[in-house]
C-alpha cells in the first residue's frame, strides 16, 4: 500500500517499509514524475512505517529541505509536535477505512521546516495502491 499526502503539500504510503538505499524516484520520463513535478501542492510519498520515499520540488521548498534530506525523515517529523498526533490519527483512519469519502476535507496542521520554523498547512492524504 502506498499513500500520498497533500498539504498545500501531499503525502503517500506503501505496504512495506523500503530500505533507504533501494528507494528511487520514478523515472524522469514517466507520467507519474510529470504529475509530481507539475503539481503546485507539495507532495510527499511515504510507506506504511512513515519512511519518506519521494517528494516533489514544491514539498522540498515547503519544508526547506532537499530531496535527500526529506528521504532521511520520517513523515511525522515534518510536522510540529502539536500536529504529529493529528497527522498520525489521520493516517491510521485512512489505513483502516482504505479510502476517504468526498467529505474528507483533510486536516489543518503545522509543518516544520529544516530550521525549526513552522507554517500552517492544509493537508490531505490518499493511498496510491
Amino acid at each position: 500500500m502506498a499513500a500520498a499526502c497533500s498539504a498545500a503539500s501531499s503525502l503517500t504510503w506503501k505496504d512495506e517499509p523500503q530500505p533507504q538505499a533501494a528507494v528511487a524516484p520514478p523515472p524522469a520520463d514517466s507520467p507519474y514524475e510529470a504529475i509530481l513535478e507539475t503539481a503546485t501542492d507539495g507532495i510527499v510519498l511515504f510507506d506504511r512505517s512513515g519512511s519518506i520515499i519521494s517528494s516533489n520540488r514544491s514539498a522540498q521548498m515547503l519544508f526547506d529541505m532537499s530531496a535527500n534530506e526529506l528521504v532521511a525523515q520520517n513523515f511525522a517529523e515534518l510536522f510540529s509536535s502539536d500536529s504529529q498526533r493529528v497527522v498520525l490519527d489521520y493516517f491510521e483512519s485512512l489505513e483502516a477505512h482504505h479510502e476517504m469519502g468526498a467529505r474528507d476535507h483533510g486536516r489543518e496542521v503545522l509543518g516544520r521546516t529544516r530550521t525549526g520554523g513552522t507554517a500552517p498547512l492544509s493537508m490531505t492524504m490518499g493511498r496510491t495502491d
